[in-house]
Parts: structure tokens; sequence; C-alpha cells
């Protein structure tokens, strides 16, 4: 689910089911640098 912002959005699409979910609760939009960043700690950016 696309568009959750809180964290009763959080609780009321696990009571139906949803198990993804992305929108501004978990964070905002990352430039390509920081995401480069963040899947690096990961050893991500080779995983296809």
């Amino acid at each position: 689910m696309e568009g959750v912002e809180t964290q009763k959005d959080v609780e009321t699409l696990q009571k139906i089911g949803f198990k993804h979910m992305q929108g501004y609760y978990f964070s905002h939009p990352l430039d390509t640098q920081k995401v480069t960043e963040i899947l690096s700690n990961f050893n991500l950016l080779n995983v296809y």
C-alpha cells in the first residue's frame, strides 16, 4: 500500500491484511546518494 502517513494508517492496514506498505510514515523521498549509502550498508548493491 502506498501513501502510509501515520501509525493509525499502519494499524488499520495491518488489520485488513496488508503486509507491504510505503509512504512518508517510513521515509520521505531520498536522493540517489542517500539510497546508495543505505544499500551499501546492507550489501544490497549487487543483488539482482
